[in-house]
């Protein structure tokens, strides 16, 4: 018996996995809320605040102090300047006027001379380091320092009919400057360490007294 050709046997069946599962997703886990740690004076408003009021306008910048103002500082005397232009009412007090103006710029006035011209005196002012010291040759071995300098520094005092005693300038500038610097001291002055006529009567009258 004659067989025909030979059928191929049906190759087998594979067998059918099961169908593929998506990754599984990590786990969510919440964010951990810290509390947020406020000052106590912020906790107390936070507590007894209202939650219906309305809030509070913001504060306004704070503006720097005003700068104090510093008071402009005195001026000091100009040393050895000139007496202002003034009247007095007698020579007296002239002259102790301008006494008392020469102490606080470290020089002093002296009386040079006094003239009478058609009623009128005059007298003229000067710088007590005017003179200036000559010293015999015999005595210059033992020479001692003199206060004299020549300075030409002076004014007037005018005896007028109207103004009283009147204090005026000289016309020669080399009248108007002094040519030596400002005492250290009023008490380099003889003129200044004189004590006034009611001084001296009040000095007097005690040591009469015995006190």
């Amino acid at each position: 018996m004659e067989l025909g050709p030979s059928q191929p046997s049906p190759a087998p069946e594979s067998p059918q996995l099961p169908p593929a599962m998506p990754p599984a997703m990590p786990p969510v886990i919440p964010p951990v809320v810290l509390p947020i740690e406020l000052p106590i004076d912020q906790l107390s408003q936070l507590e007894y605040s209202d939650p219906f009021a309305s809030p509070s306008p913001p504060l306004a910048p704070q503006m720097p102090p005003a700068p104090i103002p510093t008071p402009a500082p005195v001026p000091a005397p100009v040393m050895l300047a000139l007496p202002p232009l003034a009247t007095y009412s007698t020579k007296e007090a002239l002259f102790k006027a301008i006494q008392q103006w020469s102490k606080d710029r470290g020089y002093a006035f002296v009386i040079q001379r006094s003239k009478v011209r058609n009623g009128r005196q005059k007298v003229y002012y000067v710088c007590d380091r005017w003179p200036k010291a000559q010293i015999p040759s015999s005595e210059r071995s033992r020479i001692t320092q003199s206060r004299g300098t020549g300075c030409l520094f002076s004014i007037l005092g005018v005896n007028t009919p109207s103004l009283g005693w009147e204090v005026r300038y000289r016309p020669e500038g080399r009248c108007n400057t002094h040519n030596h610097p400002p005492s250290q001291s009023p008490a380099a002055h003889p003129s200044h360490r004189q004590l006034s006529i009611k001084a001296q009567a009040t000095t007097k009258s005690l040591f009469l007294a015995g006190k």
